[in-house]
């Protein structure tokens, strides 16, 4: 009644299915990390940028250097100076906005991020001197989704 035959354990198209699934894997995998490596390079860049604009400001010597002459204190008057088109000069073309606030005072330039709309953002943030008290610089950079 019974046969003795022994089935295969492994048969040809379990074989194949189980190399189809590895390289499907293999190369998700590989798109994932080549992903990623763009996307954090975008936001080194950003970040790199966002150094850069707020050394700019923070020196005496720079176009946009918002420092009293000869003193390490920042020269608000000369901040509120600052236009737009300097700042995307000194970031690559992206958007910028920078914030100076203290105990007396609050100010800005640029246009404020809104959350829903950029995908990448870098933000650098200073400790300065405003003369009697002390302040922070926060410069954002960011991009739109849509560029």
């Amino acid at each position: 009644m019974f046969s003795n035959k022994k089935g295969q354990y492994l048969s040809f198209d379990v074989i194949v299915a189980s190399v189809i699934f590895l390289m499907t894997l293999v190369m998700l995998m590989s798109y994932w990390q080549s992903m990623k490596s763009t996307v954090m390079n975008e936001n080194k860049y950003l970040l790199s940028s966002a150094n850069l604009v707020a050394d700019n400001l923070l020196t005496d010597y720079s176009s946009i250097g918002i420092l009293k002459e000869g003193k390490q204190v920042v020269n608000v008057e000369k901040f509120k100076l600052i236009n737009e088109t300097d700042l995307k000069e000194f970031s690559g073309g992206d958007n910028v906005f920078i914030q100076i606030t203290g105990d007396d005072i609050q100010t800005s330039v640029g246009n404020r991020p809104n959350g829903n709309d950029n995908d990448n953002v870098a933000r650098v943030t200073r400790i300065v001197s405003l003369g009697n008290d002390m302040g922070t610089l926060n410069v954002i950079i960011y991009r739109n989704a849509n560029k």
